[in-house]
């Protein structure tokens, strides 16, 4: 290894051990969970087996013409781990094809670029007149507000499941049906995450949370839209209320789609496949959080455990790395 990779690795040892820090201040009693459950949350590691949703979808709302590596990792995970399932990308703009992770994508053939209407998306939904109006435009977290939203309106004129593009299948998910997750946020409370959704056409639930986006929308608080807008619409109807549709939904654990415990896990280099796979065992996905993790490097080949679970689920992206020159 030569001097530069070996700055290379000191920099990710460093980030590593903010990382650590930073999270280390999420951790709560397990008995927080339980207080939330007593409220009358379902939450479960048993769904509703039914038939295969049809599609997965990802979005890219930000206009960006190409994608990062993480992203079509995560692309490239879920489409593997489906062959059967139309895997769709639906962006904001065209999405170039001169990068080879980017060129990965295409030769799988489950996978397709869409670039959307966005208009067109929103019509016969209660976003339509609200995005028509601009109420998103002069917002500073417009990009997030937009992906908020289009999720919501694809899933509910679609059905089928929806994932961040910073979030990587490691179990398949045909099974799941109406289904989210827990989440612990930064201020050691449990929300409903809308990283990663399972939802039928038509859904109820989803009608109302796009109501409740449209007539409470909040322009300044990031999640306000989005796992605090799944969280409310939830304990409003199922569990204050008793709306008939509340029967089909299942709400999993934390560790179902994304923990806070385990993002820390997947920047220190050194880690075993076998110790990975155990601390995945109860998930289906895992969350990387890149709001947070983006500027933390995955060098290729140092044991990181996205170094080793990308190695595994996107091997095609993960082939156009360079061992221990290649940031991730």
């Amino acid at each position: 290894m030569d001097n530069k990779s070996i700055c290379k690795v000191l920099v990710v040892l460093s980030f590593s051990g903010l990382l650590i820090c930073y999270i280390s201040k999420l951790k709560v009693p397990p008995s927080l969970l339980q207080v939330f459950t007593d409220q009358g949350m379902k939450t479960s590691n048993q769904v509703n087996e039914t038939e295969e949703s049809s599609t997965i979808f990802f979005i890219e709302s930000s206009e960006s013409s190409w994608l990062n590596l993480r992203q079509t990792c995560s692309v490239e995970a879920a489409a593997r781990l489906h062959p059967g399932l139309q895997v769709k990308l639906l962006t904001t703009a065209p999405i170039s094809n001169r990068f080879p992770h980017i060129r990965c994508l295409n030769d799988i053939p489950n996978v397709h670029f869409e670039n959307i209407n966005i208009s067109h998306v929103f019509l016969d939904t209660p976003f339509y007149e609200f995005y028509r109006n601009g109420t998103l435009d002069n917002c500073v977290h417009r990009t997030a507000f937009l992906s908020d939203a289009l999720r919501l309106a694809v899933l509910w004129k679609y059905g089928g499941v929806y994932l961040d593009l910073d979030v990587v299948t490691v179990k398949p998910i045909l099974n799941l049906r109406n289904t989210a997750a827990l989440h612990l946020n930064n201020n050691s409370q449990f929300t409903i995450n809308n990283c990663a959704l399972i939802f039928d056409r038509r859904s109820e639930y989803l009608l109302h949370c796009m109501m409740e986006f449209v007539q409470h929308f909040n322009k300044s608080d990031r999640a306000a839209n989005g796992p605090k807008l799944f969280t409310n619409v939830y304990k409003r109807f199922c569990i204050n209320g008793n709306a008939s549709f509340c029967k089909n939904i299942t709400i999993l654990d934390r560790y179902a789609f994304s923990s806070n415990s385990i993002v820390s896990k997947l920047f220190i280099p050194f880690q075993t496949r076998s110790y990975l796979m155990e601390l995945l065992n109860s998930s289906y996905t895992f969350h990387a959080y890149n709001h947070i993790t983006s500027l933390i490097p995955v060098v290729k080949g140092l044991g990181q455990g996205y170094d080793i679970l990308a190695k595994i689920y996107c091997p095609c992206v993960y082939s156009k790395l360079y061992p221990f020159i290649s940031l991730f």
